[in-house]
């Protein structure tokens, strides 16, 4: 029998957008790597992380680029999941790289 339930798992995925960040970034040195949230995109999200959180969403992980928007983006759904993890690979433009790294990631068992 090929069809072994010990090897299969359901798994809900998530892709949250970073959210509203600066035009030019306010580090140049950094280039498009230092562009971090507005006020206003902090807040907006802030509010939307309340709401996913009244709908008892949590996330068993968040991975996120290293740029510094998906970084401060991370931070603020930090308290829908226990951890959270930079992968600079989610900061490169999609390639053979990202999606092979996709097809062989495997989400962790609950609670590790």
């Amino acid at each position: 029998n090929p069809y072994n339930p010990l090897q299969f798992y359901a798994m809900t995925l998530y892709l949250v957008r970073h959210a509203i960040a600066e035009e030019q970034p306010s580090q140049p040195h950094l280039g498009d790597d230092g562009r971090v949230l507005t006020a206003a995109g902090r807040e907006k999200f802030a509010r939307q992380v309340i709401g996913l959180h009244r709908l008892e969403t949590i996330f068993d992980r968040v991975l996120h680029s290293p740029k510094l928007r998906a970084v401060e983006t991370a931070q603020l759904l930090a308290p829908l999941s226990p951890k959270t993890e930079s992968l600079p690979l989610l900061g490169l433009p999609p390639g053979p790289e990202l999606l092979d790294w996709a097809a062989a990631w495997r989400a962790p068992p609950r609670g590790s």
